[in-house]
């Protein structure tokens, strides 16, 4: 009874082995076709202008926060700063919480 339990508890142990060899293949597989095609995808903008690819539908919005309490003597020149900023999904939010 316990040589077959044993021969079972083998088998297993080979089957739960060959199962993670397989896995971890595949996923060496996936990451060597993400590698080429990451390679070719900065092989084909390596020429382009910076601005057009931060132009595109692909660049993330960005919203940034601006506090304002008791600012009043600086926040125009803060604003002209943040406005000044070129990006193209760039969102400014100024919060005054009730300043003074």
């Amino acid at each position: 009874m316990l040589e077959h339990l044993h021969v079972y508890l083998t088998n297993l142990e080979w089957l739960i082995l060959a199962y993670f060899g397989l896995a971890n293949a595949f996923y060496g597989v996936l990451l060597v076709a993400a590698s080429v095609e990451l390679r070719h995808h900065l092989r084909s903008i390596r020429g382009e202008s910076r601005w057009r690819v931060l132009g595109s539908a692909a660049a993330p919005r960005i919203s940034v926060l601006a506090a304002a309490h008791n600012e009043a003597a600086t926040i125009g020149e803060s604003l002209s700063g943040l406005l000044a900023l070129y990006y193209p999904n760039l969102e400014i939010i100024v919060v005054n919480d009730g300043s003074e």
